[in-house]
């Protein structure tokens, strides 16, 4: 079942795309300390590398024992509470980072450049809950 690992990997890589089109967004010229970042950016990007680390370990150590990951996409998918639980989650958090994508600044007056920053990170929320619902219906 490669399935799993296919998965773990889209999630790793769409984490460390977030983080290139994070960096790559300009920043604040008055909170700018290191490297032009500011604290807040470098933050926040260290953090999704950090929780990228997770799947790309569990991605590598399931791509050398086949039956664990074939045992471990069952329980997760085909089980009957965690898929309930896995669309109901992911059907949320699509439903909320879309909502706050798609809200037009003058409705967030004072979050509108903080929310413009986390673009990347929305989407990047957007996609991955869309891809998560989608394998849990079916």
């Amino acid at each position: 079942m490669n399935k799993l690992i296919a998965y773990l990997l889209f999630l790793t890589s769409g984490a460390w795309l977030t983080i290139f089109f994070l960096l790559s967004s300009p920043s604040d010229v008055e909170n700018a300390t290191i490297l032009g970042y500011s604290i807040k950016v470098i933050l926040i990007s260290s953090l999704i590398f950090l929780f990228s680390l997770a799947p790309l370990y569990l991605a590598l150590k399931l791509f050398h024992q086949p039956q664990q990951c074939q045992t471990l996409w069952l329980s997760i998918f085909h089980n009957k509470r965690i898929p309930n639980l896995s669309l109901i989650l992911s059907l949320i958090i699509f439903i909320g980072s879309w909502s706050i994508l798609f809200t037009p600044p003058y409705r967030t007056a004072n979050f509108t450049s903080y929310i413009s920053r986390l673009h990347p990170i929305l989407i990047w929320l957007a996609i991955v809950s869309a891809i998560t619902f989608m394998i849990s219906l079916f």
